[in-house]
């Protein structure tokens, strides 16, 4: 009996190690990449406050040299997501936030308070607790179990005449639960609460943003005082990159599979293409926005805050969009997962209330509208 338990353990472990080949290359890839992103805001924020004689940012070498490090560790990222478990690879963000924090306070000398260090690490403790007790998907863990089999079948199943029929079924029945993927994918973005979801999301934007300065939206003077508006529009843009993200990166790993089915088929075909436009306007929005608040805010303010939106907002998309609500213990993980949402929003308050001495504009506000014109144009 004990011998059967073990063998099972054993083939239990087998099956988890076969799920996640390159689980340690993943794991350095986030790594490095959170490394290069908080180097490449440091190099950004840098040049945003040593541009004294107002010249346009997107001119300066210095800039594009910082985009183009951040950029790096973003695909660092969007890499390691494909190679090991989101729950794993979510929390080493902070990574990026500490080191941010550090290369801002001895590079810069940029001020920060003890509220807003506690602030920190008490929104970094809620965000490790969101992503480790976030919910998933079943259809998502039916489809790693579905390839696990898959690779488990070895061709010895198949030397016993008795069983080689079963055999062919099970595989049969496999490989068709495997191309539903597509499917899954075109109907979880394709769908009401994803319209819904997006709408509100846009509704949001528009009324922070303000960019027709309708008078019943928030003023351009008023959103320029608190670094979280800046923050939640990134945040608010990074849903729309994850969800594109998402339908691209399953397009491409069935393309190199075999399976362009993404690519081809006409009833789905048309949001792969729609999604490579989103992402372009997404990371375009990130950039602009985030640029804005680093020209105004401390990095250390803006780069933990920022950090925990992306990750709640995340979260949000994963439960609402791609159905990812079942708990694995119902009480336990929805319990820390409340508690992290508590912690988190709690933290990211003590960061956006510190009271430092504000940077002096680089920019007045027309000016700097003007320039964000030009980026546009």
């Amino acid at each position: 009996m004990n011998s059967n338990n073990s063998l099972t353990d054993n083939q239990q472990t087998e099956k988890e190690d076969n799920a996640h080949p390159l689980f340690w290359l993943g794991i350095v890839l986030a790594v490095f990449g959170n490394i290069l992103i908080s180097i490449g805001l440091y190099l950004q924020k840098k040049v945003h406050v040593n541009n004294r004689n107002k010249k346009t940012y997107m001119q300066l070498p210095e800039w594009w040299l910082g985009l183009s490090v951040m950029g790096c560790g973003e695909i660092g990222n969007f890499l390691a997501y494909g190679m090991a478990p989101a729950v794993v690879v979510s929390p080493l963000g902070g990574i990026n936030v500490i080191l941010n924090f550090l290369l801002c306070k001895h590079g810069l000398k940029e001020k920060s308070s003890w509220k807003g260090i506690f602030g920190i690490f008490i929104a970094l403790a809620g965000s490790v607790l969101i992503v480790l007790n976030a919910p998933h998907s079943t259809n998502y863990n039916q489809n790693i179990e579905n390839v696990s089999s898959q690779k488990n079948l070895s061709p010895s199943s198949f030397n016993n005449n008795s069983t080689t029929q079963n055999t062919f079924n099970t595989t049969k029945k496999l490989a068709k639960s495997s191309k539903g993927q597509e499917n899954f994918i075109y109907d979880c973005i394709v769908s009401w609460r994803s319209f819904i979801f997006f709408s509100i999301v846009l509704s949001i934007s528009i009324f922070l943003a303000n960019p027709c300065e309708a008078p019943w939206a928030i003023s351009p003077k008023y959103f320029l005082s608190r670094a979280i508006f800046c923050c939640i529009i990134c945040s608010f843009a990074g849903a729309v990159t994850v969800t594109s993200s998402k339908g691209i990166s399953t397009a491409l790993i069935m393309a190199f599979s075999g399976d362009p089915a993404m690519f081809l088929i006409e009833g789905i075909s048309w949001l792969t293409y729609i999604l490579f436009v989103c992402i372009g306007l997404s990371v375009f929005t990130q950039i602009r926005f985030l640029n804005k608040a680093l020209m105004h805010f401390q990095s250390n303010v803006v780069v933990p805050t920022y950090y925990i939106l992306f990750t709640t907002t995340i979260v949000a998309v994963g439960t609402i969009i791609f159905l990812e609500i079942h708990f694995s213990n119902l009480e336990e993980n929805l319990t820390l997962f409340i508690v992290g949402l508590f912690l988190a929003y709690s933290g990211v308050y003590m960061i956006s209330s510190q009271k430092l001495p504000m940077e002096p504009l680089l920019l007045e506000n027309d000016e700097l509208e003007q320039e964000l014109t030009k980026m546009l144009l």
